[in-house]
């Protein structure tokens, strides 16, 4: 099939044949896909060429070519536009712009739809004055850019002198209460700028109004507008320009405005009302302007210790501390201090003034933060002195390197340890610089320090202090002596150390507690399987068996207990070098299983209901010639002669004559 020219690329005025040919080529290849873009780089044609060329490839939408034929046509701006096009994420957009650097505005219009950038397709109607379209596809796909073509629009209707449009665009952008006036200004129609100002009665339209008017002299007007749109500032500068001070005094009190109040201040501060001026900057708010200028009035002071106390920074409260020291003004300088956070400092200067001990106490609790090492000589040294042991001891454990003189202290006058001293010696461990000797000393400081709590009855900060210590026998030691049976068990169980559980076990056992609370009984057989102590575990056992029948007469919760005690004892007899007594126990208790095992089983048949009379017979029989239960070592003859009784009276006499025949 022949290739057919199209009827533009006949029309075009080439130069030569040779150029026609190399079109022809172009565009063909450029058709069928079939291209070497290296050939085109080789290529030697007139500049029309290269722009036809890159005609084409815009509508074939080759980037690349018509990268090639805009630096071959020379177009330094063209390719300046292309190359910030393709920072965009779409790749169409830097083809949509060379589309417009080569005229083909209907191709990027199609390039911008494709690649969904209505904002740079609304610029495109805009900077070709279609406005109507720039403003539908701003309001149907893009209203973020929607008012920056209104605004557009109005300066483009400003430059064709259509002010009511413009003045209309420029509502609709947000942008008139900075534009309409410049406009009517620059214009000459201050009436119709005032007329429209209060037509709008728009806030900073009316600010502009009045600054305007302020401007030219027409000080009511401005003062009007002003208070109309709430700009009390402008008001207050107004007035006090006029020297009505009284009128601007009333505007801030009544407004409460801190800018207009601040306004006010600074005025009297320039015309030398310094009273006033410091109430106005309090009323601003702005308390370092107020305390500068009291500092600066030597008469003001009472009003800078009030303003330093009530005030929230730091900085201020501690710079009028230092003005009041450099004029010997001692007390309110400590109480500044004191409120600055520098504590010590405030300490230091009380002391040296002698103040009561009431002030210093109040002031040692207080203290938060490290003090330096000199304060806390210099001052603990005044404490110890006057006998005030407690806050010295308090002001010891702030310092670097007094963790020791703070204990030592504790300990020689018997100062009561508290929870919040303990937590401070920890702290102050915490922080001790890592060395060879920091543990070894910390241990003995936390030793030294649980003793004095055993001393003091404060047991369970003992424990703290000897399980810091790393001494956690000791610790439960401690704790035994406070008595907390729940206490005891959850440190037994958190040290997890055998000797821990064996000792927590035996004060449980010993408090007898365990004899109306199941749970106790229940931790008391858990500590001690812990502990791996089967030997206490067993005698427990034994004790609890002697329970049962001594004060319940229950033979068989008994015998359940007794065999828990030869379980423990086959634990405990495990081993390869058992002692003998330990092997005779196993036995006797085997014995006493087997005894209870016998008296439960035929107390069983003879009361329960429905048995026959021969097996009852039989269980008498063995009841009354078993020796081991009739001897009353195990069993008690009570409990044995009252069973008797109730199932068959005539046996009763035979039992009594076997047990005297015993007993002889």
């Amino acid at each position: 099939m022949p290739f057919r020219v199209s009827k533009k690329l006949v029309l075009m005025r080439l130069w030569n044949r040779v150029d026609t040919q190399i079109l022809i080529k172009f565009a063909f290849s450029l058709a069928t896909g079939d291209i070497d873009v290296r050939s085109i780089l080789l290529l030697e044609v007139d500049q029309s060429i290269w722009e036809k060329m890159a005609v084409l490839s815009v509508k074939k939408r080759r980037q690349d070519i018509v990268d090639i034929c805009l630096a071959k046509m020379g177009h330094v701006q063209g390719l300046a536009v292309v190359t910030c096009a393709k920072n965009e994420p779409e790749k169409n957009a830097a083809l949509a712009a060379a589309a417009i650097q080569l005229g083909l505005l209907n191709e990027a219009e199609l390039l911008y739809k494709d690649c969904g950038r209505f904002d740079l397709l609304a610029n495109l109607y805009i900077r070709q004055c279609l406005w109507e379209k720039a403003f539908k596809a701003a309001e149907e796909h893009d209203q973020l850019h929607l008012k920056f073509c209104y605004h557009q629009h109005a300066k483009y209707c400003c430059g064709l002198g259509n002010i009511k449009d413009a003045i209309s665009s420029f509502e609709k952008a947000g942008t008139h209460a900075l534009m309409v006036p410049r406009i009517l200004i620059d214009l000459k129609l201050p009436d119709d700028l005032r007329k429209y100002v209060l037509e709008k009665r728009d806030k900073k339209l009316t600010v502009w109004w009045a600054s305007f008017c302020e401007s030219i002299g027409n000080h009511d007007e401005a003062s009007e507008q002003f208070a109309l749109a709430g700009d009390f500032v402008g008001v207050v500068r107004i007035a006090c320009n006029r020297g009505d001070l009284p009128t601007a005094s009333d505007v801030v009190l009544q407004s409460g405005d801190a800018a207009a109040a601040f306004q006010l201040a600074s005025f009297f501060e320039r015309i030398g009302k310094i009273h006033d001026a410091i109430q106005f900057y309090i009323n601003s708010g702005v308390i370092k302007h107020a305390i500068r200028l009291c500092k600066r009035h030597s008469e003001e002071s009472n009003v800078l210790m009030s303003l330093a106390m009530e005030s929230d920074s730091d900085s201020l409260v501690l710079e009028s501390a230092s003005f009041f020291y450099e004029k010997g003004d001692f007390n309110k300088a400590a109480e500044l201090f004191n409120k600055g956070g520098q504590t010590a400092k405030a300490l230091s200067i009380w002391i040296a003034s002698e103040q009561s001990h009431d002030i210093i106490r109040r002031i040692v609790t207080s203290i938060t933060g490290e003090v330096s090492q000199t304060d806390v000589e210099i001052c603990s040294s005044h404490l110890i002195k006057n006998g005030m042991y407690e806050e010295a001891v308090v002001l010891l454990l702030r310092g670097p390197d007094t963790l020791c003189n703070a204990v030592q202290l504790c300990v020689d006058h018997d100062i009561q340890v508290t929870e919040n001293t303990l937590s401070l010696v920890m702290k102050r461990i915490a922080s001790m610089s890592n060395g060879k000797d920091k543990k070894e000393k910390s241990n003995e400081i936390l030793m030294e320090l649980g003793k004095l709590c055993e001393r003091q009855g404060q047991y369970v900060l003992g424990c703290k202090a000897y399980t810091k210590a790393g001494d956690q026998i000791r610790a439960m030691k401690s704790l035994l002596q406070s008595g907390d049976v729940l206490s005891i068990t959850s440190y037994a169980l958190v040290s997890r150390v055998e000797e821990n559980y064996v000792l927590a076990a035996s004060y449980l056992q010993r408090s007898l507690v365990w004899k109306n609370d199941e749970k106790i009984t229940t931790s008391i057989i858990q500590l001690y399987t812990l502990g791996k102590a089967f030997g206490e575990l067993a005698h427990f056992f034994e004790v609890c068996s002697d329970m049962e029948i001594d004060e319940y007469g229950d033979y068989e919760k008994a015998l359940t207990a007794t065999e828990e005690t030869k379980k423990a004892l086959i634990k405990l007899t495990a081993g390869s070098q058992v002692p003998a007594s330990s092997l005779e126990w196993l036995s006797v208790v085997n014995q006493r299983v087997n005894v209870l095992k016998r008296f439960v089983a035929a107390s069983y048949i003879l009361r329960k209901d429905g048995m026959n009379s021969s097996e009852k017979e039989v269980a008498h029989l063995e009841l009354i010639q078993d020796q081991q239960i009739t001897n009353g070592k195990i069993i008690r003859f009570g409990d044995f002669c009252s069973l008797l009784l109730k199932k068959n009276m005539d046996t009763l006499p035979i039992a009594l004559k076997a047990k005297k025949e015993r007993e002889e």
